[in-house]
């Protein structure tokens, strides 16, 4: 697995950059358009046969795939939420772990990682601190994202375990000369209270692990 790593805070670390295992369960989406244009973005395992990502990757896409390793599997959209951008797929997961959640929300300056693949390259890292909640939903962290790592995982630290703490909706942008310039110390994350809320309005069953 190629790993890209950029923006490094080694400031109150009980972890180090996230592990294989967490790496592995952070995938790569790919459909194409109604143009018939390629589309990627990301997604995170969360429990057997389930992947989040965000709804905006997957609307309106034919021909859903994960790709895991150099393999692609289909990908089926149970539901998704436009309001909350959150989307959940039937995938086979088998040979990947989920992600636990984190149960106790993040302090701020909390560092994190977001993970994702920008621009369709490499599974990047890029490591910030959690700011503050922009709503109820919503996480404001400074982890740089780029188009692509929508859908991917906001890492935090749990007493040394990883744990999903968010995932990967957007980052922020000014108004310069006419154009959005993207801002890469602004990133959004929806929360995983969100997200584990929705999950089981939809399925009552869904397996959720929680780390407090």
């Amino acid at each position: 697995m190629c790993l890209v790593l950029s923006a490094y805070v080694p400031v109150h670390a009980e972890c180090d950059v996230p592990n294989d295992e967490i790496l592995e369960s952070i995938l790569r989406v790919v459909g194409e358009n109604p143009e018939g244009n390629m589309v990627q973005g990301s997604a995170v395992v969360v429990s057997n046969s389930r992947v989040i990502t965000a709804a905006h990757v997957v609307n309106d896409l034919d021909h859903l795939n994960i790709r895991v390793g150099t393999t692609s599997r289909p990908a089926k959209v149970i539901f998704t939420s436009s309001d909350r951008d959150i989307a959940l797929l039937d995938v086979d997961t088998s040979g990947l772990n989920a992600i636990s959640f984190t149960e106790d929300g993040l302090n701020a300056n909390d560092q994190v990682w977001a993970i994702g693949y920008p621009l369709g390259g490499n599974l990047t890292s890029s490591a910030g601190e959690f700011v503050k909640k922009l709503n109820p939903y919503k996480l404001h962290t400074t982890a740089e994202v780029n188009h692509g790592q929508s859908g991917g995982g906001l890492i935090s630290c749990n007493e040394g375990n990883y744990t999903l703490a968010g995932m990967i909706i957007s980052y922020g942008a000014v108004v310069r000369n006419g154009e959005y310039v993207r801002l890469s110390d602004y990133s959004v994350a929806v929360t995983t209270d969100e997200v584990s809320s929705l999950i089981t309005i939809m399925e009552p069953d869904f397996a959720l692990t929680l780390v407090d």
